[in-house]
C-alpha cells in the first residue's frame, strides 16, 4: 500500500495511487513496448531478470533529455531508447534519476512529484511519431 501522505502529494499532481500496490514486477513486462524507469538501478535490475528488455528500457529521465535534441515529434521511440545496449544497462549510472519518494520527507516527496510531471510532460510534448 502507497502511503497516504504519498498518495496526497500525487493527487496534487492529478495522479491516484489509491488502487496502487508497489510490489516486483511480474512477468507481463517481457511483453512491454516500453519500459521507463526512474533510476538506472531499477533498469540494471530489470534487465538482469528480463534480458529481452534491451532496446526498450530505458531511465525515464534519460530518455526526456535525448528527446530534447530532437525536434518534437521527430525520430522513433527506437531511435529514443535504443542507444542503451545491455553492457549499459548493466553497468550505467544516469544523471537523470528520479529518487524514490519512499520514507523522505514531505518537501523530498513533493519535489519528486514535481520532477516526475515534468519528465512525463516533456515526453508527452515531444514524443515520436
Amino acid at each position: 500500500m502507497v502511503p497516504p501522505d504519498w498518495c496526497a502529494i500525487a493527487a496534487g499532481f492529478d495522479v491516484d495511487l489509491g488502487e496502487h500496490v508497489p510490489g516486483p514486477v511480474g512477468p507481463l513486462v517481457g511483453s512491454a513496448s516500453l519500459v521507463l524507469t526512474m533510476t538506472a538501478a531499477h533498469a540494471r535490475d530489470l534487465v538482469v531478470a528480463h534480458p529481452t528488455l534491451v532496446g526498450r528500457l530505458a531511465v525515464l529521465g534519460d530518455v526526456a533529455e535525448r528527446l530534447e535534441r530532437i525536434p518534437p515529434g521527430a525520430g522513433t521511440i527506437a531511435e529514443v531508447v535504443a542507444p542503451r545496449r545491455a553492457i549499459e544497462l548493466l553497468n550505467g549510472v544516469s544523471p537523470n534519476e528520479v529518487a524514490d519518494p519512499y520514507r523522505r520527507r514531505k518537501d523530498e516527496q513533493l519535489a519528486i512529484a514535481a520532477n516526475l510531471a515534468g519528465l512525463c510532460a516533456r515526453l508527452v510534448e515531444r514524443w515520436p511519431g
